[in-house]
C-alpha cells in the first residue's frame, strides 16, 4: 500500500542525544532514529529523524500530520496523527467520547484523543507500540496505524456530512 506523506522540515535533525531541555534519556531516542531509519528506507522518506520535540514528522497529502516520539521506555515510542476537525464537528459535545465509541471501541488498546478546540486540531496518540515488533513487520505496523485513522477521519466527514 502506498501512503500520501513526505518529510516535514522541522522533523529532520537527527538527534542522538537529548538536548538539556528534555526529559527524555538518549537510548528511547536512538532507537527512534533506527526505526526511523527502517521505515524511512521501506517509504523512500529520505531525512526522516527524531528530534526532542515535536518528533519526526510527516505531512500527509489532505494536510494533516504523522509524528513518531520518543518515550520512556527503552522498547516502545508513541505515534500521533494531527488531524484538522471540521469547524462543524468542533461545536459537538463530547466529542471524544463519540469519536471513541465510533472508531475504537473494537481495538483493546485505543489510542488517546487530545483536542485542541482553538486550533481545529484533534491528535490521536497511539502509544507503547514495541520496537522490535515494528523491525518485524514495518509495513503491517504502519498500514494498522493508517487503517485507525482512516476511520477517524472517514467518521469525522460522514458525520458533517
Amino acid at each position: 500500500m502506498q501512503h500520501p506523506f513526505r518529510a516535514l522540515p522541522h522533523g529532520t535533525e537527527r538527534t542522538d542525544s537529548s538536548p538539556p531541555h528534555s526529559p527524555l534519556p538518549v537510548m528511547p531516542q536512538r532507537r527512534l532514529n533506527e526505526i526511523l531509519d527502517v521505515i524511512s528506507q521501506r517509504f523512500g522518506l529520505h531525512g526522516l529523524q527524531a528530534q526532542a520535540l515535536p518528533g519526526a514528522g510527516i505531512t500527509l497529502e489532505n494536510g494533516d500530520a504523522l509524528y513518531f516520539r520518543a518515550n520512556e521506555s527503552v522498547d516502545t515510542f508513541d505515534v500521533y496523527f494531527r488531524v484538522d476537525v471540521p469547524p462543524a464537528m468542533l461545536g459537538q459535545p463530547h466529542l471524544i467520547h463519540l469519536i471513541s465509541e465510533n472508531c475504537f471501541s473494537d481495538i483493546t488498546r485505543p489510542p488517546m484523543i487530545f483536542i485542541e478546540a482553538t486550533e481545529g486540531i484533534l491528535l490521536l496518540r497511539f502509544s507503547g507500540i514495541d520496537y522490535e515488533d515494528v523491525h518485524k513487520n514495518v509495513e503491517g505496523q504502519i498500514n494498522d496505524l493508517f487503517s485507525e485513522y482512516r476511520k477517524l477521519v472517514q467518521f469525522l466527514r460522514n458525520e458533517v456530512y
